[in-house]
């Protein structure tokens, strides 16, 4: 079953569990991968950089004074410019169009010299607004959570292209979400990988003398990670990598496979039921047809007749 999010259909869903229990309220996929994000991104690291990024990103947008800051800082700094594929603004993050995220995410990253360069000279100029997104900014935690951030997102972003397509194939679908979490369960296990997102993290905070260090520690400490670590590298792996990770695999594998076998009966839909195996009519009988009392070989006559039916509708 499958309805837009919204009160009044909550309480339908809530009446249709009710008088048929074994009904399954679903979002659309593409709808679920946007929870995925949201939910994984509700870190405490991952969410304050996601903020700041929207509120630099709204205070560009919105003053010309910034935005031609901005502008000029682009125009001065070649190697950024190039990076930036001809831009000249930052992207502001979309509650609802997730990968609008991963693409501010990775424009915030390439621009993050300008950024800096910008907001400095906005504060010279007596912006004390630009003076605390620059306090902001330059942290170490905030540089490898965005970088962190930046690649998980960018890792979903076909999934989601596939998902919004006009042909998307449901279980084709789920193939594909299930090579993301296979890839994103490798690279959690491949030093090789977090190696080279942190040295990306430390050349970003380099040039501007921003020192890789640990939040302070202490015995009681409930709003962010107090994971004992021997040198910042450990403590950022263990304390913001892994952590988003596993958020971002348990979310992909609760919101979009949990349905999968009730994804077969699209294959009854008359342009697609000749593809239809024994393999998946017995699926789709256990899925659905097993409390009705309908037996297997009463199924497999009926889906035989409906392949019939649609045959001679074709001619």
């Amino acid at each position: 079953m499958e309805l837009p999010t919204c009160p009044a259909n909550l309480f339908v869903q809530a009446r249709i569990s009710n008088i048929i229990p074994e009904a399954t309220y679903v979002h659309c996929k593409s709808h679920c991968l946007n929870l995925a994000v949201v939910h994984s991104c509700k870190d405490n690291s991952v969410h304050n950089i996601v903020t700041v990024v929207q509120e630099i990103g709204f205070a560009f947008d919105y003053s010309a004074k910034r935005l031609q800051a901005f502008f000029d800082e682009v125009l001065s700094d070649a190697a950024t410019k190039e990076n930036m594929e001809k831009r000249t603004k930052l992207r502001t993050l979309c509650e609802t169009r997730w990968t609008s995220r991963a693409d501010a995410l990775y424009m915030f990253k390439t621009a993050f010299p300008v950024v800096v360069h910008s907001l400095e000279r906005l504060q010279n100029l007596g912006d004390d607004k630009a003076g605390q997104h620059l306090a902001s900014l330059m942290r170490f935690q905030f540089v490898i959570a965005l970088v962190v951030s930046e690649h998980v997102l960018l890792s979903t972003v076909h999934l989601s292209t596939f998902l919004q397509g006009a042909e998307c194939d449901l279980l084709e679908a789920v193939k594909e979400c299930k090579t993301v979490i296979e890839m994103l369960r490798s690279e959690r296990n491949d030093d090789n990988v977090w190696n080279e997102l942190y040295q990306t993290a430390l050349d970003i905070a380099e040039p501007f003398d921003i020192i890789e260090n640990v939040p302070r520690r202490c015995g009681i400490q409930t709003s962010r990670a107090n994971h004992p670590a021997e040198t910042p590298k450990h403590y950022w792996r263990v304390s913001l990598y892994y952590p988003f990770l596993d958020h971002m695999i348990t979310e992909l594998d609760s919101r979009l496979l949990k349905s999968e076998n009730r994804f077969h009966a699209q294959y009854l839909l008359p342009c697609v039921v000749e593809q239809i195996t024994n393999d998946q009519i017995v699926t789709i009988h256990q899925t659905y047809l097993m409390g009705i009392g309908l037996s297997l070989e009463d199924e497999k006559r009926e889906v035989e007749r409906w392949r019939w039916s649609c045959r001679i509708l074709r001619q």
